[in-house]
């Protein structure tokens, strides 16, 4: 069985899932763009409030690394 989120009026399957980028922070759009494995051109892009629960969900969920910052230098 697939693993399956609802997003508005689309499923999206998780397991082909690649890559979600989000464009609010460097574009300041309500959008993000999720991209799928099977070919570089299968994107989904979700906007408005399904972007925003999209992305309350993927924060939920996800552990977010951006604060570390470690030496390796030494």
């Amino acid at each position: 069985m697939a693993n399956l989120i609802k997003i508005g009026d689309r499923y999206l399957n998780l397991d082909r899932v690649r890559a979600v980028v989000d464009l609010a922070p460097s574009t300041k759009q309500n959008q993000l763009i999720v991209h799928f494995d099977s070919a570089e051109n299968d994107s989904v892009t979700v906007t408005g409030q399904d972007a925003e629960n999209l992305r309350t969900w993927l924060n939920s969920v996800t552990n977010d690394l951006t604060h570390i910052h470690i030496d390796n230098e030494a």
